[in-house]
């Protein structure tokens, strides 16, 4: 199917606005059926002007029928056209609005919910800067501040170390082989004091000898109540 360019009118759209008004005016129920599928106004051949043939009339009106058919469909196109760029432009909206309404407990649980879905603590730092909203919830989510990596700068670490309250942590030594005695002890040493909390620990070939020398570490074991576990890479 052709479609008009631009500032071109489309072909039979007067049919069928004529068509519209005489359904409108009559309906769909009027007794007269021709007075509403026949326009009065379509401009007849030589053959079948002032014809009493009947085929010569229906001719006419097959005719007239199908023009409106055509403005109909191309009507239709450009409509659904508008439909879908008109939904794709609602769905931020909608998206944002039906967040909106949706109230802080269920976005925390939700927020718990894609913590789960990773081991690192990208989701909680990239779901704390969606909002201002977001932002004030995740903070009082304490399950998305648990995960502790060595990688953390000092800042990082305290600010998880707080807003994690007193939920287990899950501890990670795996910083690179590049990883050196003096970082890691230190951070071994500012989580020494949480020790107590450390539901998982996952060290780096090296860390345990490490944890040892400058932490005081002599039995990893010890650290973990029961249930707990740590793993070597």
């Amino acid at each position: 199917m052709q479609f008009p360019t631009k500032g071109h009118a489309i072909k039979g759209l007067d049919n069928l606005t004529r068509l519209l008004a005489r359904l409108k005016l009559h309906g769909l129920r009027s007794t007269n059926v021709d007075e509403v599928w026949d326009d009065g106004h379509v401009e007849r051949s030589p053959n079948t002007r002032n014809s009493s043939n009947p085929l010569c009339a229906l001719l006419v009106s097959l005719e007239e029928s199908k023009l409106c058919m055509a403005a109909l469909n191309e009507v239709r196109y450009h409509l659904e056209k508008r439909i879908r760029l008109v939904q794709k432009s609602c769905a931020p909206s909608i998206l944002e609005n039906g967040i909106k309404i949706l109230p802080d407990e269920i976005l925390s649980l939700a927020f718990e919910a894609g913590h789960r879905t990773t081991r690192s603590c990208h989701f909680a730092n990239r779901v704390s800067r969606v909002s201002r909203r977001f932002r004030q919830i995740s903070f009082r989510t304490p399950l998305l501040w648990t995960r502790l990596s060595v990688s953390y700068t000092d800042s990082q670490l305290q600010a998880f170390l707080s807003r994690s309250g007193q939920m287990d942590l899950d501890v990670s030594t795996m910083g690179g082989w590049d990883l050196s005695k003096v970082k890691l002890g230190l951070f071994i040493q500012t989580l020494q004091p949480y020790s107590h909390r450390w539901s998982h620990l996952r060290l780096q070939w090296n860390a345990e000898e490490i944890m040892g020398e400058q932490a005081g570490f002599t039995d990893i074991g010890t650290m973990f109540r029961s249930g707990s576990h740590s793993s070597h890479n």
